[in-house]
């Protein structure tokens, strides 16, 4: 039994190595109820922000949704589970020779699943707390923003805000006649399509 512990902590240390070395969250990942979910977001420096939700649906044959809660289907999942079951069965088999071939399978396969069940766990609340933190339309709207250049009827300028402790730039337009000066106060009342902020003076909006 020795060499199979030795081969799985050979791959999954392998695994976890490249995944930490390429940089970055390379993981394959996919719910048993086949649903998966992309978030994309971008702030872009005196272009607004584009700010879009992606959610793909895809039924099966047989409808396992009920069964998505269960980590098996990710990568993730197996590459933490083949490192602690290697390296759990691989300690107990020169440290715990007394316990048995089975239990100690067993132990290191609990061990396995417990730590791959809690890295995916860990993954998906990061990956969450970050989705549930990008900026939307709605945050934008009765925010007060400072003008960076200069706007007015008809002429598009820029404002700076602060939304959720980031500072966001934005294409400014406005539908009142008296233009907006450089480091002028204005609120936000507005997104258009284009994700340009439509701008207003506060004590103005407020009466």
């Amino acid at each position: 039994m020795l060499e199979l512990y030795l081969v799985a902590l050979i791959v999954g240390a392998g695994l976890l190595l490249f995944s930490l070395f390429a940089g970055g969250d390379h993981h394959g990942h996919a719910d048993a109820g086949g649903h998966a979910d992309v978030d994309g977001h971008a702030d872009v420096d005196g272009h607004g922000d584009a700010h879009g939700d992606a959610h793909a649906h895809h039924d099966g044959h047989w409808d396992l949704t009920a069964l998505a809660w269960l980590p098996l289907a990710s990568l993730r999942f197996w590459t933490f589970f083949l490192a602690f079951f290697g390296a759990t069965g691989t300690a107990l088999f020169f440290i715990e020779r007394d316990l048995g071939r089975w239990t100690t399978v067993a132990i290191a396969a609990a061990m396995g699943y417990v730590c791959g069940a809690a890295a995916v766990a860990a993954f998906r609340y990061m990956r969450q707390s970050q989705t549930s933190s990008a900026l939307g339309v709605d945050d934008y709207i009765g925010e007060t923003a400072v003008v960076r250049v200069a706007v007015a009827r008809g002429k598009i300028g820029k404002v700076r805000l602060e939304v959720k402790g980031r500072t966001v730039d934005l294409l400014a337009e406005t539908e009142e006649e008296k233009p907006f000066a450089i480091s002028e106060s204005a609120m936000v009342y507005a997104v258009t399509e284009r994700g340009h902020a439509i701008i207003t003076r506060a004590s103005e909006h407020a009466a």
